[in-house]
């Protein structure tokens, strides 16, 4: 049987609904596979094409030291 974690299509951490209040700056994903830097304050967003979604945190955001601009974070398993 499976959790409602698989049904949801993430193994593991907190879910938030679209619509609701970003809690932390970083990379989300949803359930669909996009993957978005969003920031504190911003509202998760619906797909596009399916709808309503589900996100979970997928990283940090790390600022580029030349430029300043933001990237994804890397895998902290591999500093």
């Amino acid at each position: 049987m499976l959790g409602s974690a698989d049904r949801d299509g993430f193994k593991g951490g907190k879910r938030f609904s679209a619509g609701q209040p970003v809690p932390a700056d970083g990379l989300y994903d949803d359930i669909w596979g996009s993957r978005l830097p969003l920031v504190r304050g911003d509202r998760f967003p619906c797909d596009p094409v399916m709808g309503r979604s589900k996100w979970r945190y997928a990283g940090p955001l790390l600022a580029e030291p030349a430029s300043g601009r933001l990237r994804a974070g890397a895998d902290p398993g591999r500093v």
